[in-house]
């Protein structure tokens, strides 16, 4: 079968066997589900797994439009440079490319979510960028040095990426257990560009932040043309247990990185609570529509969660569910798009021509339009899988109950809704 990327004409399973991940400088891992050369160079799909507080700093992509499909847990995004939420299990958002983004895991449990980039190629960058994960720990994390910064910006401006000019904090958590000390050392990076001077206040809150005094101190930081990380000193009092740090009054050619932008200085060791940056940062919630089209699909369930119209026409995702012995139609030939199947849960069986292929959860099956197949669930449990068609397409309206695969020739739905629209108009004449 053919794999180059650009050119790919024949069906293909992937299984997570083999499968190349990477565990990212900010701390996340990716694994690769599909890249360009699997899928003829139109998307890429990938598996972040986030621990709480991993996540990269604000960015922008000048290549690819991103999508997030949230499965596990919940996952805070930054939208351009004034928006700011949390994303819960089940929401879908795309952001196309040129715009601001950044996200992060800002609660205390690990969180997870499908990427899908159009076209492919940012696979590159991970590799790039990332270590090889060859176990189910990510390893220790880079030394936070003026270097580490310039070669970041420097891989990713070479992959089509570019930091943005924000203010950092190195950690979402900072901790001293000396109780005799006066000063806390804390660092704040610079990403993106360095040229010229930019400055901003580290504003302290939530208890005594100083010997003499209460209530909220500002502390000015300043980066000098060229630096990349700067350390200040922070004043604290032992009898408190934790200080809120956040940074405040930016100065500069500088955009917010809202989901980087506060800390928590924990003082005299563990004050028993773990650190749950969503309550930190507040943020408001996105939940999914609760308006998502549904229709049958052999005996199961499609899901819509995005049309092509969601996505500039580049692609549509369905969430199918399938009950045990869900036996599916004759072979199907699709003529208009390529498609992608993801596994979620349960076993799914495939049939590519005259090869039967049983799909465990994590496996991806490729199939080129003009290609035979068909899927079922022949098993005793429930099965889940995601589906993704690559060109646009229409969604037929949650009426409708189709007995083959839900997106199908765009003649074939404009007949329907035509006659919809004529029976809708002929009932309200009458």
């Amino acid at each position: 079968m053919s794999t180059s990327e650009g050119n790919n004409d024949s069906p293909l399973v992937l299984t997570e066997a083999g499968r190349q991940s990477y565990w990212l400088p900010s701390g996340e891992n990716v694994g690769f589900i599909a890249t360009g050369q699997d899928t003829g160079g139109q998307f890429s799909l990938f598996n972040f797994s986030l621990q709480p507080g991993t996540g990269p700093s604000p960015h922008i992509h000048h290549n690819e439009d991103e999508a997030f499909y949230i499965l596990d847990g919940n996952v805070s995004f930054q939208m351009h440079d004034d928006e700011s939420f949390t994303a819960t299990s089940g929401s879908f958002l795309y952001l196309p490319k040129e715009h601001i983004h950044s996200f992060r895991d800002l609660g205390p449990t690990p969180a997870r979510f499908l990427d899908i980039a159009v076209p492919s190629g940012i696979d590159k960058l991970f590799a790039a960028l990332g270590s090889p994960a060859t176990g189910t720990s990510p390893p220790p994390p880079p030394p936070l040095d003026p270097t580490f910064f310039a070669n970041l910006s420097t891989i990713s401006s070479q992959h089509g990426v570019d930091l943005t000019n924000s203010l950092i904090f190195t950690a979402p958590e900072y901790s001293v257990n000396n109780n005799s000390t006066s000063t806390v050392p804390i660092s704040v990076a610079r990403t993106g560009s360095t040229a010229g001077a930019v400055s901003a206040n580290i504003t302290l809150s939530g208890g005594t932040t100083t010997q003499s005094g209460n209530g909220d101190t500002k502390i000015p930081i300043n980066f000098a043309d060229g630096q990349s990380l700067q350390t200040v000193n922070v004043p604290i009092n032992p009898a408190n247990q934790a200080i809120n740090l956040a940074l405040t009054d930016l100065r500069g050619d500088l955009t917010p990185a809202l989901l980087d932008d506060k800390a928590v200085l924990k003082i005299g060791g563990d004050s028993g609570n773990s650190l749950n940056l969503q309550e930190l940062y507040n943020l408001p919630l996105m939940r999914p529509d609760a308006q998502r089209q549904s229709f049958s699909l052999e005996g199961g369930t499609a899901t819509v969660i995005a049309t092509s119209n969601d996505t500039k026409g580049h692609f549509s995702l369905l969430d199918v569910s399938l009950p045990g012995q869900t036996t599916g139609p004759e072979p199907y030939i699709q003529h208009q798009e390529d498609q992608g199947f993801y596994v979620l849960d349960g076993n799914v069986s495939f049939q590519l021509g005259n090869q039967t292929i049983d799909a465990t959860p994590g496996t991806f099956v490729y199939t080129p339009k003009d290609d035979p197949y068909t899927f079922g669930n022949l098993g005793t449990t429930p099965a889940r899988l995601l589906l993704l068609s690559s060109t646009p397409t229409a969604v037929p309206e949650p009426i409708f109950t189709w007995s083959l695969l839900p997106l199908v020739a765009w003649s074939v739905i404009s007949q329907r809704k035509n006659k919809l629209k004529k029976q809708k108009l002929a009932c309200r004449q009458h």
